[in-house]
């Protein structure tokens, strides 16, 4: 695939560069063309030569190249060669032939300066089978890689097949006979290996064919292949009778030779839960005894296991016992719900049974604050809860954050019945800050603190960076785009005078308010310097206090020999592809050994931050991209950081 690639970009080339010196106008393309064999069918015999000539009908087009892919069976036909037609003058790719797939191709092309095109009926290559063996209407077939391209477009709409009808050679009536087939006598998988299948002929075995039926198959029927198959698939498990047979080359179908073989499929039913009880009264202890806990298995119950979540417990887990427990010891107290479960030996896990109990235990122990976590600094006086966690041996009640180390009063109405997210200080400064929980009896737990500096009000003004246009530019050069980057979002000015204040700036970037801000200065004049300053604001109304300056100047006019510099220009590879192909994007005409900046669009229409590139000696570059975006239109400019002017915008489409 890469080499073919590689081929056709070269060729791409070749075929632009003859449009372009020839000026020939592109016609436009439609897919309307058809490929087809010169024989929709053909009767033979075995051990012929039968030829088949692939042909295009370009309707509409001009086409300059043609893509064969053909299938064929390889246990009925022997592909010996593919000859390019003379209608066409290069061999692009293959000719590849596979016996053993049953596969062949060529690529053909008509490259010629001026460029010349197939608009009739052409023949493009023909392939030459030698018959193998009988069959009855054997397809030949087109691929639907399968193509024709004109101007860089396929065209190709229809695919007409074609087939082959191959009677005995009426020579050979000795059948052939089944020497050894060895299977073995057990299995546990459906797939079994096959350790020998031999047979002989007296010219040569054609096919050989597995099947479940002592019934002899016919030599057309489906299933023959050209080698011993090395496995069976049985289509259920039981005692298995496997019959081997072999054909040769005019049809004569061998008697069978059988093995028989035992399969015997893993263990996939779990077992059944059939009884669970617990006794639904109120107890003061954790521990509930079991009344009732069976369960069966087609084989055998290995495992039992109860828990207080539905969710299955693995095979594997610790807990399971090879008895039915009789008691179980709950985490807390409450009203409650037991799972029972139980295993096999393969594994599998039943579904639950269930049950339900109280348990009513007088509570003195209070929760625990494991975990509690503020952010170490804050702008803001709310500051937001990271994380709190407590547990208690019933329930939780209620969370309350205080300024405070006091023990906070049981009724206090700060209490919250869900974990708070943030807490609103009174002041800025240093601050600890504590976090309890309370249980339903009013046990109350010790506290666990983190400490938050909180400084209000945001001085820090945008920085900018990234400036351009700098240097000299080139004469006659009209127009630049100032551009600056910020590392936060703002609204950026600009001004001619240095030390204007931003309020007094009256320019304001057209692009601006993100991170990258834009605007276009027309009107630029040779031999002139240029100054600009710069000021930002943030959100927070932060202003940049000094100036950041952006200076360019315009070369004065040069020799008309300097005059002739090359027109920037972009492309890409393709107008029209799809996700997973490769997009080569070009650019020409740039500032030599100079950094450009590429921008392209989201698949919203926004654009992604730029792209840095290096541009060559003749100020061109070129970069690869493998289509990840999701399906759409995409544009993409350049900027080239040295003069500051834009390329046009070009598109690509994904499908």
């Amino acid at each position: 695939m890469a080499e073919r690639i590689i081929n056709k970009l070269l060729i791409s080339i070749f075929v632009l560069s003859a449009i372009f010196v020839a000026n020939i106008n592109k016609a436009s393309a439609a897919t309307n063309a058809t490929l087809v064999f010169d024989q929709s069918s053909v009767s033979t015999t075995v051990g012929q030569t039968v030829n088949f000539i692939a042909r295009i009908n370009p309707g509409t087009n001009e086409v300059g190249g043609v893509e064969l892919y053909i299938d064929f069976d390889p246990a009925v036909l022997h592909l010996e060669s593919i000859t390019r037609s003379g209608n066409f003058n290069t061999t692009l790719s293959g000719p590849t032939i596979n016996n053993t797939a049953g596969t062949g191709l060529i690529d053909a092309g008509l490259l010629t300066n001026p460029a010349t095109y197939i608009t009739t009926n052409a023949d493009v290559a023909t392939f030459v089978f030698t018959t193998l063996s009988t069959a009855s209407n054997s397809l030949i077939s087109f691929t639907e890689t399968s193509n024709a391209s004109a101007h860089g477009e396929y065209v190709v709409a229809t695919r007409i097949d074609s087939q082959i009808t191959i009677a005995s050679s009426g020579i050979d009536v000795t059948a052939p006979i089944i020497s050894n087939l060895t299977i073995p006598s057990t299995a546990t998988t459906l797939v079994v290996p096959i350790t020998t299948f031999n047979a002989t002929d007296n010219v040569a075995v054609a096919g050989y064919l597995l099947t479940e039926s002592a019934t002899t198959p016919s030599d057309g029927a489906s299933g023959w292949s050209v080698n011993a198959p090395s496995n069976y698939t049985f289509s259920s498990d039981g005692i298995k009778t496997l019959y081997a047979w072999a054909k040769d080359a005019d049809g004569n179908v061998s008697e069978s030779l059988n093995a028989s073989i035992t399969v015997t499929l893993a263990d996939t039913t779990s077992p059944l839960v059939t009884t669970f009880n617990i006794s639904s009264v109120i107890y003061e202890t954790l521990i509930i005894p079991i009344v009732t806990f069976t369960a069966t298995d087609i084989i055998g119950v290995t495992g039992y296991m109860v828990t207080e979540s539905s969710f299955a417990p693995s095979a594997g887990a610790s807990e399971w016992s090879s008895n039915a427990p009789i008691n179980y010891t709950c985490s807390s107290a409450g009203e409650k719900t037991l799972y029972a479960w139980a295993k096999d030996v393969a594994g599998n896990v039943s579904a639950s049974l269930n049950d339900n109990a109280i348990i009513i235990i007088a509570d003195t122990t209070a929760p625990i604050v494991s975990e509690f976590d503020i952010p170490n600094t804050s702008f803001s006086l709310t500051v937001p809860v990271n994380t709190l966690i407590a547990t208690d041996l019933t329930d939780v009640a209620g969370y309350i954050l205080t300024e405070s180390d006091q023990i906070p009063l049981s009724e206090a109405v700060e209490w919250t019945i869900d974990v708070p997210s943030n807490y609103t200080f009174s002041s800025a400064g240093e601050k600890t800050l504590y976090a309890w929980a309370k249980d339903a009896e009013g046990n109350i737990s010790d506290n666990l603190s983190d400490n938050v500096t909180i400084i209000i009000n945001n001085i820090t003004s945008p920085m900018i960076t990234n400036g351009i246009p700098v240097g000299k530019l080139s004469s006659k050069t009209n127009s630049v785009n100032l551009s600056v980057i910020t590392n936060e979002n703002a609204i950026c000015k600009f001004s001619s005078n240095s030390n204007t204040l931003y309020d007094n700036m009256s320019a304001t970037f057209s692009t601006t308010g993100e991170t990258t801000h834009y605007h276009p200065i027309n009107g630029v004049d040779d031999g002139k310097d240029y100054k600009y300053y710069v000021k930002c604001k943030n959100s927070d109304s932060n202003v940049n206090e000094g100036d950041y300056q952006i200076s360019f100047s315009i070369e004065k006019e040069s020799s008309s020999d300097d005059k002739k510099k090359p027109k920037r220009k972009i492309s890409n590879s393709k107008t029209k592809l799809y996700k997973g192909e490769t997009l080569i994007q070009r650019g020409s005409g740039f500032s030599k050994k100079a950094d450009v900046l590429l921008y392209f669009t989201k698949a919203n229409g926004s654009y992604y931050a730029p792209l840095k590139v290096r541009t060559s000696s003749s100020g061109k570059f070129v970069i690869y991209y493998r289509v990840n975006k999701p399906a759409g239109k995409y544009s993409w400019y350049v900027v080239d950081t040295k003069t500051g002017k834009k390329s046009k915008i070009r598109s690509y489409t994904i499908k």
